[in-house]
């Protein structure tokens, strides 16, 4: 069934009810998107957190900004 990973900075998700808020809305925005409730339960989840460092954007390291 469908795999979402979320890739973001580290302490985005500043703790494990923001972690289950973030998955639980993904599944269901993703359940509403295919038109069907069964998706939300067979949805997996997986957040990467990386160190800022190791984000760039624009050619740019985002902690050089």
């Amino acid at each position: 069934m469908p795999l979402i990973i979320l890739k973001m900075k580290e302490g985005v998700l500043k703790d494990s009810n923001m972690k289950q808020d973030a998955i639980e809305k993904v599944s269901r925005a993703l359940a509403e998107a295919i038109g069907n409730e069964d998706y939300y339960t067979k949805t997996t989840v997986i957040i990467e957190e990386h160190p800022s460092e190791n984000w760039g954007c624009g050619g740019k390291s985002i902690c050089s900004k």
